[in-house]
């Protein structure tokens, strides 16, 4: 016997029409089969009715027959009347009778038949012995009575029978109306089981029929997109949008469409006979990379789509897109997609310069971009210009909403925090200005705006948002707002008169200030045409010249005239107007105000007697001026300066002004000048050699200052002859130098035993090395090594003698200031050197500590050589006494913080007194008992020469220290600043 599969059994009851058939049918067997056992019932019913009432009606007739024949019987036996005797055999036919149809009935009930068994002979006996009691004579009554009495019992057995059939037809009926009831109850339940079952099925035959809909729709619609993708793909191939191609792993390309053709230049011809590869189509330097990639699609059939780029059939390149899949796994042809990222590559390249556009035009707007994510609070973009704008770090990333909100001004974080969840409550764009605080403390004012971006759904995924730096704006602004105060004020206190005119002129209204005090009486000049008032000024040319302006219904401004005051003076006035037409465009008249500008004009004949005076003082005045523009022109020069100069000013007018100065000069005036016009409004001043006419050299000092002429940079000079103050500066500097030579020689005096000392060194080696040459060579064979060796000795301690006479020399040496580029450290050394004899001699510790790579200094060598000479001996000499102390003499050198080089002398002497720290400075001022008093006042003047300082202080715990510093060596070539003169002409 074969068993259903379950998952048949389950599609079939998974179908809801079936499963309502099904149940229907199951529903139909059991009411059959219950109405069946209700009708066995009710038949069984009606058969027990029947067969009780059947007893009962026999019972009935039974009684009635035996009644009859026993009161026939007991009236005969009460009364002995034969009246009452009758035959009796018709009633026992009818008991017999009787007696038998009702064992019939009763048949089936055992008890019922065992007394239907013995009630019809006792009924047929009792009757027989009555009768034969009837038939005999002179029979005692009471045996009659008796035999009556016995015919009772049988009439009681009779009602026992009877009353038991009632009973039994009282249960029967009981039964029947159970049954009735049952059968109603199951009319009713199968008339709510068809109920439900008809809406159940109903319902799941909609079901099954939707069922059924939604499956054909879906069939439909999978159907619609099976054949709509296959349109797509024969479009896709038919269209040539994108590049299909069939190829295999070797190399060769089996097929390919129009537009794969169209992307790498060749024809359909190419393709038939072969002559296109795809690995001819690729570069060298992809080649690699395709072996790797033939193997991964060998081995998974299918390629991602990546970029690469072909070789077009003229040569060029062309980038595109592959995705690659083979028709099989493992198979070795396959299919592959190509898209020409030509116009994509273009794309991005315009977006980069899209993106370059918008970055210069936010840094060019002073505007910066973001995104914010109000879910995470996090900032998810921000552009460069923002970063500078709020002056974050781009290094350290993306900054936190904290830290935005930290640069916020917190007098308006709350706005803005209140103004951004507004916009996201009311799902809209936002605009607020706010202000920022930057971490140096500048406040910059912002103008934001926000746009929320929500998803399809509806929810907020982010805000866009731009931030502009309105700070000039707002500075502006503020301008503007004070400007416009001033202006009302202006307004309301600028003018003296408003006045209305009519067509012809006439005035029709004059409203004059409360403080004007000459005021013609109101309403003097209603009526009255402007030239019809009593004037001084204009002429009649001047009046006729502003009618011909009024009669052309032109606006006018500043029309001025004149009129008589009282007291016989004049009363300026300026009147300006502007023409006033009604709606239809006619002219109705004039509508302006007036100005008493008679203090202007007094102010303005002020003024012109004050120029005259000033260019009377300019011309006259014993000071060379000029005036030189940007591209170094002479545009003015006063009468003196030319003078001075050899020439006239109209020579110099429009000249280079480079040409009176001194050829050397002429280069550094001009970086001095072009740093002039680089900071306009400050005030420069140097000193430089002129070239009169008659080439004879001026010494001049001039000061500057850059300022606007007409919107035009000019520098005003102003020279002072200081050619005398140079000849006494040369005088007063050839005096010192001749004072710093007796110094150095008498220094070089003090030096004579340490001197003679570091010389006898080297020259009694050298005398000892020649004795030791010439044994040598007496030596048989002559050791020529040896005596190499001993001459090239002898040859270095000569250097060295004259290394030490040379020192010496140079000190002695009389002659003008050279500057050249001064190694400190080694200058320090050589003073070390000449010194030496006088460290041994006094037992002293000379100790340098010299920085490596000290920049040189600008100077005269022997001059800076005299003063670390001169410091070094102070130090020595201060600690030839006090031998309880450590006698240490320590020279370093160091770059200071201003970058300026530094040398400091440290002793352990006797230190100085703190009251009298600069006046060692002085000159002959000492503390020596042989000395002048000069030789520190010689140093700080050299020193201060060559732009640096000389100072002196305490050491502890002993001595004194002694520094100065000199400005480090700069490239004096560099080249001069120069300012950008776009409008008014070229540098010069």
């Amino acid at each position: 016997m074969s068993v259903p599969a379950p998952g048949l059994t389950l599609r079939w009851f998974a179908r809801p029409l079936i499963l309502a058939v099904a149940v229907f049918l199951t529903l139909f067997g059991a009411t059959g089969f219950l109405r069946l056992q209700y009708w066995h019932e009710r038949q069984a019913a009606d058969l027990s009715l029947e067969h009780s009432r059947q007893v009962l009606d026999t019972l009935d007739r039974l009684r009635t027959i035996i009644a009859n024949p026993e009161a026939e019987r007991r009236g005969y036996l009460l009364t002995l009347d034969p009246a009452y005797l009758k035959a009796y055999e018709v009633s026992d036919d009818s008991v017999r009778r009787e007696a038998q149809a009702l064992q019939a009935l009763v048949a089936n009930d055992p008890l019922q038949n065992l007394r239907a068994e013995h009630l019809a002979p006792t009924v047929l006996a009792t009757l027989h012995e009555i009768d034969d009691i009837v038939k005999t004579p002179h029979v005692s009554g009471l045996v009659a009575l008796a035999m009556i009495r016995n015919m009772d019992e049988i009439r009681s057995q009779v009602d026992q029978m009877a009353d038991h059939e009632r009973f039994l037809l009282a249960d029967w009926k009981t039964r029947a109306t159970t049954l009735e009831q049952h059968k109603t109850w199951l009319i009713a339940a199968a008339a709510v089981s068809v109920t439900v079952l008809a809406g159940t099925a109903l319902a799941l035959a909609r079901l099954e029929a939707r069922r059924r809909r939604k499956a054909t729709e879906e069939n439909v619609r999978l159907h619609s997109d099976l054949e709509r993708r296959e349109k797509k793909i024969r479009r896709l191939v038919d269209a040539n949008i994108i590049g299909i191609v069939i190829w295999d792993l070797e190399g060769r390309i089996l097929e390919a469409n129009d537009a794969f053709l169209r992307i790498i230049g060749y024809d359909r011809e190419d393709l038939v006979a072969g002559r296109i590869r795809w690995t001819d189509l690729t570069p060298l330097e992809w080649r690699e990379r395709d072996v790797r990639l033939t193997q991964e699609v060998k081995r998974t059939g299918s390629l991602q789509p990546y970029e690469k780029v072909y070789f077009r059939k003229d040569g060029s390149r062309v980038p595109v897109l592959i995705g690659a899949a083979t028709f099989e796994e493992g198979a070795n042809q396959g299919v592959a997609f190509v898209l020409d990222l030509t116009e994509r590559k273009r794309a991005e390249e315009e977006l980069q310069r899209s993106e370059a556009y918008l970055a210069e035009a936010e840094s060019l707007s002073k505007s910066g971009s973001w995104a914010w994510n109000p879910a995470t609070k996090a900032i998810i973009y921000w552009s460069q210009e923002r970063y500078r704008l709020f002056g974050f770090d781009p290094k350290a990333g993306i900054p936190s909403f904290e830290a935005l909100l930290q640069r916020i001004h917190p007098e308006d974080r709350g706005k803005w925090l209140a103004n951004t969840e507004t916009a996201i409550r009311i799902r809209g764009d936002s605009e607020t200005d706010f202000r920022i605080v930057l971490p140096d403390g500048e406040i910059k004012h912002l103008h934001g705006i926000g746009h929320p971006v929500f998803s399809e759904p509806g929810d907020l995924l982010e805000i866009i948002g731009a931030a502009m730096d309105v700070t000039e704006r707002k500075q502006a602004e503020e301008a503007l707002r004070a400007s416009e105060e001033r202006f009302r004020t202006l307004v309301q206190f600028s003018f003296d008169v408003y006045w209305e005119t009519d067509a012809q002129h006439r005035f029709i209204r004059q409203e004059f200030a409360e403080d004007l005090a000459d005021a013609p009486a109101p309403g003097s000049e209603i009526g009255k045409t402007r030239w019809e008032v009593p004037y001084v000024e204009p002429d009649e040319e001047g009046w006729r010249k502003h009618r011909e302006t009024l009669d052309a219904h032109l606006p006018f401004r500043d029309f001025e005239l004149a009129r008589p005051t009282p007291d016989g003076g004049k009363r300026y006035v300026s009147v300006s107007g502007l023409p006033v037409f009604d709606q239809t465009g006619r002219f109705i008249g004039y509508r302006g105000v007036g100005r008493h500008i008679t203090e202007r004009k007094q102010a303005e004949e002020a003024l012109r007697e004050s120029e005259e005076k000033w260019k009377a003082v300019f011309e006259s005045n014993p000071t060379m001026y000029f005036m030189v523009d940007a591209a170094g022109t002479t545009l003015s020069v006063n009468a003196f300066g030319a003078e001075q100069l050899g020439y006239t000013p109209d020579e110099l007018v429009g000249s280079p002004v480079l040409n009176v100065f001194h050829e050397p000069d002429r280069e550094a005036v001009q970086r001095l000048v072009a740093r002039c016009f680089a900071q306009p409004n400050r005030a420069m001043s140097w000193e430089a050699r002129k070239v009169r006419k008659d080439g004879t050299v001026l010494w001049v000092r001039e000061t500057a200052r850059s300022v606007l002429l007409k919107n035009c940079p000019v520098i005003l000079v102003a020279c002072e002859d200081i050619t005398e103050r140079k000849r006494a500066e040369e005088a007063l500097q050839k005096a010192q130098a001749e004072l710093a030579h007796v110094t150095r020689v008498t220094t070089i005096g003090e030096l004579t035993s340490s001197i003679a000392h570091e010389v006898n060194q080297p020259l009694a080696a050298i005398v000892t090395n020649a004795n030791a040459a010439l044994r040598w060579l007496a030596s048989q064979p002559p050791n020529l090594a040896e005596v190499r060796a001993t001459l090239e000795r002898i040859v270095q301690d000569g250097h060295r003698a004259g290394a030490v006479i040379g020192r010496a020399r140079a000190l002695f040496r009389k002659t003008a200031t050279i500057t050249t580029r001064v190694d400190l450290n080694e200058l320090i050394r050589d003073t070390v050197a000449l010194v030496q004899g006088e460290v041994r001699r006094h037992r002293i510790l000379l100790r340098t500590e010299l920085a490596p790579d000290l920049p040189p200094v600008a100077g005269d060598r022997v001059q800076l050589q005299q003063v670390i000479l001169n410091l070094v001996l102070n130090g020595l000499e201060a600690m030839k006494e006090g031998a309880e102390r450590p006698r240490e003499l320590l020279i370093r050198s160091r770059l200071d913080e201003t970058g300026a080089v530094l040398v400091a002398v440290h002793d352990t002497g006797v230190g100085l007194d703190p009251q009298n720290m600069e006046r060692v400075f002085e000159a002959f001022y000492t503390t020596k008992l042989d000395g002048l008093g000069m030789g520190l006042a010689i140093c700080r003047s050299i020193i201060e020469a060559h732009g640096g300082q000389l100072w002196a202080s305490a050491s502890e715990p002993w001595g004194a220290v002694f520094q100065f510093t000199l400005p480090a060596d700069q490239d004096k070539t560099a080249s001069a600043e120069q300012g950008s003169m776009r409008k008014c002409g070229a540098v010069w």
